[in-house]
């Protein structure tokens, strides 16, 4: 399936084969304008455009709050919490908002996808799963029996009724404490829901922050989420393409330094990696871990870059 990106229409020359099929196949207009899509004018190399995808630099910031963590694991109903809870319009400091910028801008993560850096929404979700480890897969557990286990449901306005798991949070707002979860999976281990079937068939896991968690011997361990297929364990990322930016505001437009300066708001920003630690307190990692730099290629990166004209440069 063809894909219309936007080197289509704005750089001189490119895929012009694939770009009249694009029309064809009503992926956009042609009209007046297309001929005179701006051309990027760009004062870095062209290795950051076989690198990072457009929307990378061109969408830095979004205003409009996103969905940042779904708990579905708590009650088994649905509980929302937005982007303004977790992340600040400062990407190196997400617990402190800059007061000259508006307060519900945030800035997005990165993720490689075809080999290419992009910008998404992280949301994190937090579920119940049944681990078959002889086909590396979680299946999630069907919320409405986490309900039946929880006893919560429309008439209590989907309020905790089990007791075992009451005494476990002692009003904590979500399952996060090692007892906590050590309660919440023995209780699935052994339970049944309302046509009286076993919840779980292999081995109970709680997802949450990119591992999985689970009993074994009587003990609780935990263990990277696995994947199949390139998968991501760092989120479930919704990817971003709209409401880019003019050149003027993208990443970039004001030097190497916007990247490339240590601390870095591009390679050390912080992206949230689980909202509830065990102390019910939010955990971030850096993007460069998450995009699998080295430290010391981070370092490389972070160091604030020269440019050298290219008539100065040697033949």
């Amino acid at each position: 399936m063809l894909e219309a990106d936007c080197l289509i229409c704005h750089l001189k020359g490119y895929k012009w084969k694939a770009r009249a099929l694009a029309v064809r196949g009503g992926f956009f207009y042609l009209d007046s304008r297309d001929s005179r899509a701006p051309r990027p004018d760009h004062k870095f190399s062209n290795i950051h455009i076989k690198k990072i995808t457009c929307e990378t630099c061109h969408i830095p910031y979004k205003y409009k709050e996103a969905t940042a963590v779904i708990d579905n694991a708590t009650s088994g109903q649905t509980i929302t919490y937005f982007s303004t809870d977790f992340i600040s319009n400062d990407p190196l400091h997400p617990n402190k908002p800059l007061l000259e910028c508006l307060e519900n801008k945030w800035c997005p993560a990165f993720v490689k996808y075809k080999g290419k850096i992009k910008p998404v929404d992280p949301l994190q979700a937090i579920w119940w799963g049944d681990w078959d480890r002889a086909s590396h897969r979680v299946i999630p557990i069907i919320l409405w029996r986490i309900r039946d286990l929880t006893g919560a449901n429309l008439k209590n306005k989907f309020s905790i009724t089990n007791l075992a798991i009451l005494e476990a949070l002692n009003g904590s707002k979500s399952v996060n404490t090692s007892e906590e979860i050590k309660t919440y999976l023995k209780a699935i281990s052994n339970g049944t829901d309302r046509f009286g079937c076993r919840i779980a068939y292999h081995t109970p896991v709680l997802v949450k922050g990119g591992m999985i968690y689970y009993m074994e011997n009587n003990q609780l361990n935990k263990a990277n989420m696995p994947t199949r297929d390139g998968g991501f364990k760092c989120c479930e990322p919704f990817d971003l393409s709209h409401n880019v930016v003019s050149g003027k505001y993208a990443l970039g437009a004001g030097g190497c330094k916007d990247c490339h300066t240590k601390p870095s708001p591009f390679f050390n920003r912080k992206v949230l990696l689980d909202p509830f630690n065990r102390d019910g307190r939010p955990v971030y990692k850096e993007q460069w871990e998450i995009l699998g730099y080295s430290m010391k290629r981070m370092k490389e990166l972070t160091k604030e870059q020269v440019i050298i004209p290219p008539k100065a440069r040697k033949k």
